[in-house]
């Protein structure tokens, strides 16, 4: 992954966060008047959801969002790269070469792409172009800036954490036992449960300080012993809020998040807002028990202004931290405003909002904007497109493109012939290096349409801007029309030399085209069409705006000419809809169809787009014999996502009748999931398809062992039960698993199941004797052992 992706992909991170921080702001200024707890709780919800969005992000699907649409004023390209564009540019040169591919979802585009000109940006005006491969170098070198000065001022923010942690841990061991009766008896009157609170004196510390999450220790000043014992019960109050509140781990959360996030200014208000939030809360606690504002408020004071706090355990929270003290001194003293515990509705809606702006959000990735460039619609428009022409088969090195170019103008040849000659080889030298920036979009503003696509390596560029209604021939070699006061722009650099092509309406339905290289306008001949043809052709290759045209004329040649340019296309987008295509338009027989499972197997990465073709041809063709069947489960073993490789499993399951010879494969590619509700879903499904053998059984039980959900691992073990008759030993291994539940309503329900189903042995009735007396619930045990009794 280069530097430029990454530094992209923080930076759509940092954007994606700010929108947490931003609707935590919101909420929290309409809810100023409610609690302290329950503020602190929308703001928590906002620093969890930005700390989930990275690892949420890779297991939903993605979801394109158009974003920082062009503008009339030039812009800069943002580099972007794919996987498979690497790959190409890495791997030694074949015999056919293709352009340099850019899928239009895969590839990790930036969104800011421009016509790179230095004045006025349209066809009737000559554009300086020159400056391309300079500015797109200077782009690389300050993304790759961003990125290192994004890492260090992150490590220096999680250095700190560390570096306090270890200032806590230093503070504890020279610490002493606070075992005082008087602070034991301030202690137990403020505490409504035993929390295992330890409280300890330093000579380090000026202020209370809480610490620890497991164990929870309140660090207190040596002159606390001098304090009254009211004094004592309101500090030792405010510090168990704290405690009760994990405020220490939910803290360290927020220093987490805004040290990853330490550019964006939201999340060091995010940080700050918690903070005081949680202050505030703690000292509601304390109001909320009878004390007196008032006195509160004195007690607060007198504290503060006779103590110092120290800067190495800034982690902790402290009773009189001064940044927020005035602030605290105006809230308590203020009548107004509630007090109080956050509700559990509170806590429900906050998780509610989080995940319901987690997935949308993180499913979120910089896309294109599509439009229609001819008559066809906007989905059409959006689909990839396969090039018929054979490629070139490439001798000797390649030459400079001056002398390639040039040839194009000597002497005229007809178009097709010069595709055959040509192939893809000027694009392709031009730009195949790795490292550039590439990307493709569409859209439509105030009625015009305009269509951007950018490409460069390390000493080349590609740019084309055009705008209007554009219509293409039929064999799309050529451009048949253009809307008045629309154009086509392209522009092609390969070291120094620059070769561009404007076309625009000259009225009557004719064209002007005005070619030239490095400024000198050149001829428009057979070789410039042919060049201009084969050009059209990689690029429709690459953005997909005619595969209404590409396809069938491919199909009428045969599925294997389908599945043969799929090979040759840049990216999982661009791949998965010309499989949908195949599958939908084609009528496969058998082997064809396992031909496709293959290739989409072997060539698909993206587990979405693989998924979704495994689930196509499960819906239209039924795997319908095992040698197919067998050719699906090997692909859906590539599945990396819990869902996708379930959702193909399930398609599996639901579609065709499988043998018991199938039946281990099965099982095995399901004992790859690692979400209980996934896995346990699967092997529900199994269990009601008759597929569960005894054979199978000790594998079964074995992905029953790795479910943690009480629930999915209860409704699994249930169905496994009433699959059929289970030998007194796996009745003991069941009851065991079924042990292992921490809800006493789930353990029961199994317990009743085995009780139901079987006559225990010796060992299986006391190992069902031990789960049921372990149960809490006096209802569910009694519920347990009356169902083993009336066996």
């Amino acid at each position: 992954m280069s530097p430029q992706t990454i530094a992209h992909y923080l930076l759509v991170v940092s954007v994606k966060s700010s929108l947490f921080f931003i609707g935590a702001a919101l909420i929290t200024l309409g809810i100023r008047r409610r609690a302290a707890a329950t503020r602190h709780l929308v703001w928590l919800g906002a620093v969890a959801g930005a700390a989930l969005l990275p690892f949420v992000g890779p297991f939903v699907p993605s979801l394109n969002v158009p974003v920082l649409s062009p503008s009339d004023t030039p812009a800069r390209s943002l580099a972007g790269e794919s996987n498979e564009a690497r790959r190409l540019a890495s791997a030694p040169a074949p015999a056919a070469v293709s352009l340099h591919s850019v899928p239009n979802g895969t590839a990790s585009l930036s969104s800011e792409l421009s016509t790179l000109a230095t004045g006025t940006s349209g066809p009737g005006h000559e554009v300086n172009r020159m400056p391309l491969l300079d500015n797109a170098s200077r782009l690389g070198a300050g993304m790759l800036a961003l990125l290192v000065a994004w890492a260090f001022g992150g490590l220096w923010f999680l250095a700190q954490i560390v570096l306090s942690v270890l200032s806590l841990i230093r503070l504890e061991r020279r610490a002493t036992p606070l075992t005082s009766s008087a602070w034991e008896r301030a202690l137990g009157a403020v505490m409504s449960r035993d929390r295992g609170i330890t409280l300890l004196v330093s000579d380090d510390v000026d202020v209370p300080l809480t610490w620890g999450i497991r164990r929870p220790i309140i660090l207190l000043p040596r002159e606390a012993d001098e304090w009254s014992q009211s004094r004592r019960e309101l500090v030792l109050r405010h510090e168990v809020a704290h405690v009760d509140r994990y405020d220490v781990l939910t803290q360290l959360l927020a220093r987490v998040v805004r040290a990853l996030h330490w550019p964006n200014p939201l999340a060091w208000l995010a940080e700050g807002k918690l903070r005081r939030e949680c202050e505030q809360a703690c000292d509601d606690a304390v109001l909320s028990a009878g004390v007196r504002p008032t006195r509160y408020a004195e007690e607060l004071l007198e504290i503060a202004s006779a103590l110092t706090p120290v800067g190495v355990a800034w982690l902790a929270p402290g009773f009189a931290s001064r940044p927020s003290l005035e602030a605290r001194l105006r809230a308590i003293l203020d009548a107004r405003p509630t007090r109080g515990r956050a509700t559990r509705l509170d806590a429900a809606f906050t998780v509610a909002g989080v995940l319901a702006l987690a997935l949308p959000v993180a499913a979120m990735s910089p896309g294109e904007r599509t439009v229609s460039l001819h008559h066809a619609s906007v989905a059409e428009v959006a689909a990839p497109v396969i090039s018929v022409m054979p490629p070139l088969v490439s001798r000797g090195a390649p030459r400079p493109a001056s002398q390639r170019l040039a040839q194009h103008v000597a002497s005229p040849v007809p178009a097709h012939a010069a595709l055959e000659s040509l192939g893809t080889a000027v694009a392709t030298q031009l730009c195949s290096n790795d490292g550039g920036s590439h990307s493709n979009w569409n859209e439509e503003r105030y009625g015009t349409k305009t269509w951007n696509v950018h490409w460069s390596g390390r000493d080349c560029a590609v740019d084309l801007r055009a705008e209007g209604e554009i219509e293409f021939n039929d064999d799309l070699t050529d451009i048949a029309s253009i809307s008045p006061n629309g154009f086509f722009d392209l522009s092609v650099r390969d070291g120094d030399e620059l070769t561009r092509l404007v076309v625009k309406p000259a009225g009557r339905g004719e064209l002007d085209r005005r070619y030239t290289m490095n400024g000198s306008e050149r001829s428009w001949d057979g070789r410039a069409q042919a060049w201009f043809a084969d050009f059209l052709l990689e690029l429709d290759r690459q953005t997909g705006f005619g595969i209404n045209i590409r396809f069938p004329k491919l199909l009428a040649r045969g599925v294997p000419a389908v599945l043969d340019e799929i090979t040759k296309l840049g990216g999982d987008y661009v791949r998965g809809l010309y499989f949908q295509r195949l599958i939908d338009g084609a009528k496969l027989s058998p082997s064809q169809v396992r031909q496709t499972l293959e290739l989409a197997g072997r060539d698909v990465r993206s587990d979405y787009e693989l998924a979704r073709i495994l689930v196509g041809v499960s819906d239209r063709y039924g795997l319908p014999d095992e040698d197919t069947r067998a050719v699906f489960l090997t692909a859906v073993n590539s599945l990396s996502s819990d869902y996708e490789r379930n959702r193909a499993l399930q398609a599996l399951l639901s579609r065709s009748d499988l043998s018991s010879r199938e039946a281990p494969a099965v099982l095995q590619a399901a004992s790859a999931l690692t979400s209980d509700y996934e896995l346990a879903r699967t092997l529900v499904a199994m269990t009601e398809k008759r597929l569960i053998s005894p054979a199978l059984h000790p594998l079964y039980l074995q992905d029953v062992a790795k479910i943690t959900s009480d629930y999915e691992r209860a409704r699994v073990i249930i169905a496994l039960l009433g699959s059929g008759k289970l030998p007194n030993s796996e009745v003991a291994q069941v009851i065991g698993l079924g042990s292992n539940i921490k809800s006493d309503y789930e353990r029961a329900r199994v317990l009743v199941a085995v009780a139901d189903a079987y006559d225990l042995g010796d060992d299986a009735r006391d190992a069902y004797l031990k789960a049921a007396r372990s149960i809490s619930s006096e209802y569910e045990r009694g519920r347990a052992l009356a169902a083993l009794r009336g066996r």
